[in-house]
């Protein structure tokens, strides 16, 4: 199915491989004997939706649109979205309030870039990318990292704030979690 699917994919529109999709799946049917099914029924109108409207030429083009960011949504309640970016994707974008997930050594500055041997360059671009991330917001930005996170499986590991935290002016901070002792 999932070959005849991906045939059919390079030649159609990308709503109607939604519909071919949706007719060889039978998820709609399977969707309406569940509890949740209004909201997930929705969820695929409002594809449906985006879909059908777009200009692309087939499906391939829409996800690669939609990997740059060229997509647009007509939904009405996309002004209520909260976009999920990375650093590089919210280049030239402003929000109120910005939350930074991960400021955390290991994630910002990465793994590689804490090592004696990184070179002045590569820890400049990772200071520039914690500098966008910083400057999207227009009026306030909530950065956040763990305590501890499980890597490589069950195994916990102790994580610390990144430098690039620990180096804005304190008096620019307001802690919201203090941290444990």
């Amino acid at each position: 199915m999932l070959a005849e699917i991906h045939d059919h994919a390079v030649s159609l529109r990308p709503d109607a491989v939604l519909e071919l999709v949706l007719q060889r799946t039978g998820y709609v049917d399977w969707m309406a004997g569940q509890a949740n099914r209004r909201g997930h029924i929705e969820h695929v109108e409002t594809l449906r939706e985006l879909l059908a409207s777009s200009e692309a030429p087939d499906l391939a083009t829409w996800l690669a649109d939609l990997h740059l960011g060229e997509v647009e949504s007509s939904s009405p309640s996309d002004s209520a979205a909260v976009p999920l970016l990375t650093i590089h994707g919210s280049k030239g974008r402003e929000w109120p309030v910005v939350f930074i997930c991960g400021c955390e050594e290991g994630l910002l500055p990465f793994g590689r870039t804490g090592a004696k041997d990184a070179g002045d360059g590569v820890r400049d671009e990772e200071r520039r990318l914690a500098y966008v991330a910083l400057s999207r917001s227009q009026v306030q930005v909530y950065l956040t990292w763990c305590r501890t996170r499980v890597r490589d499986g069950d195994r916990p590991e102790l994580r610390q704030p990144s430098r690039f935290v620990r180096a804005l002016p304190p008096e620019l901070v307001q802690p919201v979690a203090v941290p444990r002792s």
